[in-house]
């Protein structure tokens, strides 16, 4: 009997030891399933590292506004900031939880160059004999620092629990991290619905921007972004870009912003250029429209320097950011919301981003020569008060349009100055004898910013069976009957 009943009792604690052993393997393949289908995203600012990338993403208690999904924010730093400044520092996460949108910042891999600065241009950024002859051609969307943004942006989107829509993703950044945006806008119009840059490169530019007039120019630059589309370039049809700057920049020539908005305007066939709308904190925006859908603006800041504009809600630590002008995360947030061609679009509202007041629409101005002896400054270390002073002797005297009353119209400026012609390749041009002469060509811009290279003409004097200095001479004249020209010395030896 006694050994009897010590039998019972070690089946009774084995068959408990079973129970307790099914029960917990079942609690665990509960939490193990609930873990990879289901898992609570943490609010708030989240860090963390993919193949070497870091990055920091803000995940809104609010649900997206759009299809019931979240829209994906990327920000890309520049020189001399972290994702630290251009994101968590900023003014993101107010509308981030009002629209339910994830804000994305990307650090450049390993720190990026000696400035902390993207690499937006191609292998030869120095190599200003090649730049001459060609538009330096980006990396690839397959080749950082393209590569690290997509794969940051795809593994987001992969995950379920974030709730994210593909088709409600944003791409902006300031400066060296403008550049790759505008590359990205070229080379991935699939991913990107949207895009701003804030004082950026015109694609193609030279690093050093010493070059500028050989590197980057309207037709350069168009000519280079439908190249590198590839067969994404049906993708244009349903983006939408905003560029911007501040009119005292010193850190690169705001013909840029002025290259890139008509670019992007051409790409998206915005041919109808709109009135000119202030914005308040001291800015003004123009905008081009196809029909009545806004694809394309101009926003100029005027009186700022080279800052990345994020509001008086900046936080005090962020570099070269400003608090004194407009939010651009809350403008920028706004106008794609507001006007996305993939997504149902937010009704506007007025929520004083824009004023009512006078608008300044700034006439295109070219600042080659200052710009390149400031960047000789950069380079050669020259002293910095000479050079400052002859960049803004120039910016002081270049032509203005004046405040206008009525919002509706876009004031007309008074011709105060002359086209420019833009040489494509070498000047002098070296051939040798008994070689056929073949015009590189050239490319020109009214002071209006419209491109008028179809009215220009040239005539030459080159021979090419006989040794000597030649001249190949283009002309061009305006609507306003301003006239210029630009010569091309040819050399036969």
């Amino acid at each position: 009997m006694k050994y009897l009943q010590i039998l019972s009792l070690r089946t009774n604690i084995k068959m408990r030891l079973f129970i307790l052993f099914i029960l917990f393997f079942s609690l665990s393949a509960m939490s193990s399933e609930h873990a990879q289908f289901s898992p609570q995203p943490k609010y708030g600012w989240t860090e963390q590292e993919l193949n070497g990338i870091q990055f920091s993403y803000y995940i809104p208690k609010s649900e997206g506004v759009i299809n019931n999904k979240r829209a994906l924010m990327v920000v890309l730093h520049g020189c001399y900031q972290t994702s630290t400044d251009a994101t968590k520092y900023a003014d993101f996460e107010s509308d981030a939880e009002r629209l339910g949108m994830i804000v994305l910042g990307i650090n450049v891999r390993d720190g990026g160059n000696a400035a902390a600065c993207w690499e937006y241009y191609g292998d030869k950024s120095f190599d200003e004999a090649a730049i001459r002859q060609n538009p330096l051609r980006p990396k690839g969307r397959d080749e950082a620092p393209q590569k690290d943004v997509l794969e940051v942006v795809s593994h987001l989107l992969a995950q379920p629990e974030l709730e994210l829509d593909p088709k409600q993703v944003y791409l902006t950044g300031i400066s060296s991290g403008a550049g790759v945006v505008m590359n990205l806008a070229c080379e991935a119009p699939d991913v990107f619905a949207g895009i701003g840059m804030f004082d950026g490169p015109t694609i193609g530019a030279s690093a050093a921007m010493k070059s500028f007039n050989a590197s980057s120019s309207y037709a350069d630059g168009l000519k280079l972004c439908k190249e590198v589309s590839g067969n994404y370039k049906s993708h244009f049809s349903t983006q939408i870009a905003a560029i911007a700057y501040g009119d005292k920049s010193l850190s690169l020539p705001t013909e840029y912003s002025h290259f890139n908005v008509k670019i992007f305007a051409k790409l998206y066939g915005a041919d109808h250029e709109d009135s000119c709308t202030e914005i308040r904190g001291g800015a003004s925006e123009i905008a081009w429209k196809n029909g009545d859908d806004k694809r394309a603006v101009l926003v100029v800041v005027h009186g700022m320097l080279h800052r990345w504009p994020v509001g008086p809600d900046m936080n005090k630590n962020a570099i070269y950011a400003s608090s004194d002008y407009i939010s651009w995360p809350k403008y920028f947030t706004k106008f794609v919301f507001e006007n996305s061609m993939r997504v149902p679009r937010l009704e506007p509202t007025d929520d004083g981003i824009y004023g009512t007041g006078s608008c300044k629409r700034f006439s295109q101005v070219e600042y080659s020569t200052p710009a390149q002896v400031y960047m000789d400054y950069i380079l050669n270390g020259w002293k910095y008060d000479k050079i400052v002073k002859e960049l803004r002797a120039t910016r002081a005297a270049a032509p203005r349009c004046e405040p206008f009353e009525k919002q509706d119209i876009i004031p007309q400026c008074k011709q105060s100055g002359t086209p420019l012609i833009t040489l494509t390749g070498d000047n002098p041009l070296k051939i040798r004898v008994g070689a056929s002469f073949s015009d590189p060509g050239a490319s020109a811009m009214d002071i209006e910013d419209r491109d008028i290279t179809d009215e220009m003409q040239s005539v030459s004097d080159v021979n090419a069976d006989v040794p000597g200095e030649y001249k190949h001479v283009y002309h061009v004249e305006d609507s306003h009957a301003a006239t210029t020209q630009q010569t091309r010395t040819v050399i036969v030896h």
